[in-house]
């Protein structure tokens, strides 16, 4: 029987409520090699939030991860690595660390629960196809007319690739709605994480909802790798001269959201992404 500690953390809570939940388990040397992409998988379905980070030290201040949905393996995750600098600020204090995962490696500043910080991989996007973009729109029951064209729809990728769509009112934003099967066989198909839908507002504001289905959710409260992959694309691509945006998520699921990103002009360059977190609860789970 393997006993497995794992704590969950609401990551980007919003003035000390809301919050994206994500598991964290620390992989201690003397289990590493109990710990299969099967165990992590089922330790996964068995917490039941949108990720689960799994991180072992491999060097001073320097942790291997890997990320699961209920359903599957994922690239990156930002909320579950805020999560994750929670958790290790509670075990070594003030200190900035090295996150490894399986294609990049990011850093990761943890010197108060009220501003844990990563910063991204590099930005790049790509325009959608035509074809892609219709797909969504039927998926959706998304009409032309309720697309923002000033941010043009674009595949963005900052760690993962998601498709983004900017919308002309909150009100269309409001009425998400997707046929989730469908939805997930498609995003499957083409490797897209997320599927982000968004509306903006004034003073570097955006409202943002993200379909998750890849991962086996509905829609995810809040999603750090995606506000900076968004991030990214606005300052790539010259749609915006901000260098400090605000992602307001989760308010239409009644667990209001706050992710902050701050970066440079340099095209490509990665994004620091922000939030506050709290402790849900600890958990001892028990695998044969």
């Amino acid at each position: 029987m393997k006993h497995v500690t794992a704590n969950r953390y609401a990551a980007f809570t919003s003035s000390g409520a809301g919050g994206n939940p994500a598991g964290v388990v620390l992989i201690k040397d003397s289990l590493s090699d109990e710990f299969s992409p099967e165990l992590m998988q089922q330790i996964a379905k068995e917490i039941g939030d949108s990720e689960t980070v799994f991180a072992k030290e491999i060097g001073k201040n320097i942790f291997k991860v890997r990320y699961f949905s209920p359903e599957g393996e994922i690239t990156f995750c930002g909320h579950a690595t805020i999560a994750l600098g929670a958790s290790l600020r509670t075990l070594h204090g003030k200190k900035q660390f090295v996150v490894v995962f399986n294609n990049g490696e990011l850093q990761l500043d943890a010197f108060s629960l009220d501003d844990i910080r990563f910063n991204s991989p590099s930005t790049h996007h790509q325009a959608i196809h035509d074809n892609e973009l219709d797909e969504v729109k039927r998926l959706f029951g998304l009409k032309s007319d309720e697309i923002d064209m000033r941010w043009p729809p674009a595949i963005v990728n900052a760690g993962n690739d998601h498709v983004f769509i900017a919308l002309k009112s909150r009100e269309c934003l409001k009425q998400l709605n997707y046929n989730f099967s469908l939805t997930q066989k498609w995003m499957r198909e083409k490797q897209y994480i997320t599927i982000a839908l968004a509306v903006r507002g004034d003073n570097g504001v955006i409202h943002i909802r993200n379909a998750f289905a890849y991962g086996g959710v509905y829609e995810d409260p809040a999603t750090g790798a995606a506000a900076a992959a968004i991030s990214g694309y606005l300052r790539d691509a010259g749609l915006s001269k901000m260098t400090v945006l605000k992602f307001l998520q989760g308010e239409d699921l009644g667990v209001p959201c706050q992710l902050d990103t701050v970066f440079t002009n340099v095209i490509s360059s990665n994004i620091a992404v922000s939030g506050k977190v709290r402790l849900i609860e600890s958990l001892q789970l028990k695998f044969k």
